[in-house]
């Protein structure tokens, strides 16, 4: 659990832009719940925290990219299977459908299978 403790400045620069100023201090879960409860996240875990959050930033700019780029090859393929249409074989006897317990005696017949027993 991380608690959060803000404190803003605002700082005039001498130009007509102004300049907000963030003094942050974050609280992490002690490591040692008989001493204190809260502790001063350190420099090695905040360093840590940004190397992560900025890879995941470029992860996620790169997939964005990646998924823009396959876009049209995505969108040919669905109208491709679009024009493919499956019908049944009228030239073939029609298909009686079967439990399976009933499957033993219709060898070289065409069935439709369904249930288990």
């Amino acid at each position: 659990m991380v608690v959060m403790k803000m404190v803003t400045d605002q700082k005039a620069n001498h130009s007509k832009h102004h300049y907000k100023y963030i003094n942050l201090t974050v609280y992490i879960d002690g490591k040692d719940e008989t001493k204190d409860k809260w502790e001063l996240l350190s420099k090695a875990q905040s360093k840590k925290a940004k190397t992560r959050y900025e890879e995941e930033k470029r992860n996620e700019k790169a997939r964005a990219e990646r998924e823009e780029k396959e876009r049209p090859q995505r969108e040919k393929n669905i109208e491709e299977a679009r024009k493919i249409i499956i019908t049944e074989d009228t030239s073939l006897p029609t298909a009686k459908a079967h439990k399976i317990k009933a499957l033993q005696n219709q060898h070289g017949e065409r069935v439709k299978v369904f249930g288990s027993c």
